[in-house]
């Protein structure tokens, strides 16, 4: 099974330990939808919590696995491999490597901008 867009928009965590009373779909600073007290424990003091993937209605199988696979178009949310292309077959697996390895990157750009330690991104760029 290949996801084929493994970018952040699908990505989500498991809220439980973080928020245990649970948060409103609509509201999300609120327990109920009526009142914002919204009461939370921080994420360091909680771990470990689970992060899954949804949205699988890009995803495709390739019975004969990741060796043989090819595809052909432009999909997923991360649209800067070289390699996606309408026209010429590329493999997913190597695409779906890509965009988790992007998403993961600006995980962590984001959350190392809000902290000011933009140091260790350009060390992820560089490797």
């Amino acid at each position: 099974m290949l996801l084929s867009d493994a970018g952040l928009l699908n990505l989500m965590m498991d809220e439980t330990p973080v928020v245990p009373k649970g948060s409103h779909f609509a509201r999300p600073y609120s327990h109920d939808g009526t009142d914002y007290n919204l009461t939370w424990q921080h994420r360091c003091r909680v771990a470990p919590f689970d992060y899954y993937y949804i949205d699988f209605g890009l995803s495709r199988w390739y019975p004969d696995g990741q060796d043989s696979a090819l595809a052909i178009g432009v999909v997923g949310q991360v649209k800067t491999l070289p390699e996606l292309s309408d026209t010429i077959p590329y493999n997913p697996f190597k695409v779906d490597i890509y965009q988790l390895g992007c998403t993961i990157l600006e995980v962590n750009t984001q959350h190392l901008l809000y902290i000011r330690l933009t140091g260790f991104t350009c060390i992820c760029r560089e490797h």
